[in-house]
Formats: C-alpha cells, structure tokens, sequence
C-alpha cells in the first residue's frame, strides 16, 4: 500500500504533531513515512520516520527541526530547565517512544534566543548530543546566556521522570548581574529559593561556574570570582565565592573579598529557617565592622575595623 498522507493532530505513542503530511509506503509489520513535513513543539520538522510493529512499534526517524520551542523539547523529556529559545536541530533516533530507556541516537542543534521573559532565561549557542539507552549526554561550547559565554555539559537519565542528572556550566561573565539575574530564574525553575544573602545584586566581571543537580536531589554548586564589583552596594577589587544551595540550607564553603587593604574570607553554614548562620568562620584585615555587616548579614554591636579571626 501506498500513497500520500495527511493529518491534523497526529500522535504516534508519545510523539505527536499539530499537523503532518508524508510519503506513505505500507509493508508487512512495518509503516514508512518520506517527505514528511511536521508541525511539532512550537516549529516545523522535514525527514523521514519508520514505524516497525513487530518490535512493540519501535520508530526509526531522521528530520530537521525547525524554530522549535526550547520550553517545549525540555517539557516533552522532563527537564525542568526554564529555558526559553528557538531550536533548529538535526536528529537521528531511534527506540519505543513511550519507552525512554530504548531510545540510541545523535544530533546537533542550534539556539536563537527570544525575548525575555519574567520567568525563564533564553540563550544562543550550539551544540551536539547523543542518547544511549535513555541517556542524554549533551555539549555546548559556545553557550551565551544573561551575559555569560559558557561550555554547557548536561548528562541526564531521560528514563526517570522527572529526568536525574547533572547540568555543569563554565565560563566567563562580563557583566555578572546579569549572570544572577537568570541564575536566579534558574534555581526558581528548579524549586529552589535562594536566601537574601545570593540575592543581593552583584557586579564585576569573571569567571563562573555552576553544577546545578536535576532530579529528586535539589541542590546547586556556584563559584566564581569577579573584579572591579560590588555586591549588596559594597564595592570590591576581588571577590570570590564558592558556594552550595539546597533545599533548606546555605553552605558558603569560601568567601574572599579584597578592597583596598581590607581583606576578609572564611566559610558559613545557614539553615534557611533560622534567622542567624549557625556556624560562621571569619578571617578579616583591616576590614571595616560596617562592612562585614553589610556583606554578610551580622548584626555587629561595634564599630571601627576588624583583624583577626
């Protein structure tokens, strides 16, 4: 059997289309579509997919994606990464479709960002994939987001839902409030809230990093170290923070701050339902009381500046 076929929401397992037409050749147990031109997560997919019914109906497909939603890719895997962008994108796969621990194939793809949104980031760059079983290992080289360029690796299990694994992003900002702006987004995304201390604005430029955990475990790891900045009005040569959030709880492992001759580092341990850290270290340098409590968040009965630990 054959001939030319057309619908409007088309839906194969979890694969599904607004619209779609294609060259359509029937054989024994096996369903081939050429020339298919789909309307699918937000854009336009051309290629070809083959359907095998003997193997619990196991698709083979090759498009091109085009002007896809980023949001809607991320929603259809569960991952939730507030990302808003355009995706053009080459994709071989094959596997069950309701079956994610099937699912081999590669590809490469291309984002263009849209505008910005209140709630999610958006991004251009490029990068490539690969799935094995299920699993997304996916690089990023040349990834721009709120005024960072940065190497993207993401390693996801797709077959849990809602997708385990771990995103690692490092780079350089030149313009770091920006850079918190849309981490913040991030960690909202995520279901974290950040503490007042993560939230005062933050200036420089330098370099970042972040290892943000997906899955059951909440928990994200950023660093970077800025110049010529400021954080919360107070202004610095150098600053340096190495730092984790989770779900409850702020653990600033390093902190280093330089501005003329003050220095002040140490490390602090806050459960996000106390008022006051629970556990702070301190090492200062001709550093001024005001300050430390402006930085941190002490309530310092003093005046005058500090040195010691």
């Amino acid at each position: 059997l054959e001939g030319e076929f057309g619908a409007r929401s088309f839906r194969l397992d979890d694969l599904r289309a607004a619209s779609a037409t294609a060259h359509v050749v029937m054989r024994p147990g096996r369903l081939e579509l050429s020339h298919l031109v789909a309307d699918a997560f937000g854009g336009r997919a051309r290629g070809s997919v083959d359907v095998e019914f003997a193997q619990r109906d196991r698709v083979s497909v090759d498009v091109t994606g085009s002007g896809m939603k980023a949001g809607s890719l991320l929603r259809w895997i569960d991952l939730a990464l507030p990302l808003t962008a355009r995706v053009d994108c080459s994709v071989r796969f094959e596997g069950e479709p309701g079956a994610r621990s099937s699912w081999q194939g590669e590809g490469d793809f291309q984002l263009r960002p849209e505008a910005i949104s209140p709630q999610r980031v958006t991004g251009a760059g490029s990068g490539s994939f690969r799935l094995d079983r299920g699993r997304l290992a996916l690089l990023s080289e040349d990834l721009e987001i709120g005024a960072a360029r940065l190497l993207l690796e993401l390693d996801a299990d797709l077959a849990r839902s809602p997708a385990d694994g771990l995103l690692r992003l490092v780079g350089e900002t030149s313009d770091a409030r920006a850079t918190q702006l849309a981490t913040l987004k991030i960690l909202r995304g995520l279901g974290l809230e950040a503490p007042d201390l993560v939230l005062r604005p933050l200036e420089g430029r330098g370099p970042v990093g972040a290892a943000i955990f997906l899955g059951e475990e909440e928990k994200t790891d950023l660093s970077l170290g800025l110049r010529s900045g400021a954080w919360g009005g107070q202004p610095f040569d150098r600053a340096a923070l190495d730092l984790t959030l989770e779900e409850g709880g702020l653990e600033l492992r390093a902190i280093g701050i330089e501005r003329g001759p003050e220095r002040l580092s140490g490390s602090l341990y806050w459960d996000l339902e106390e008022p006051v850290p629970e556990r702070v270290e301190l090492r200062a340098t001709d550093l001024e009381v005001e300050t430390s409590r402006e930085l941190l968040g002490l309530d310092l009965d003093l005046t005058g500046r500090l040195s010691g630990e």
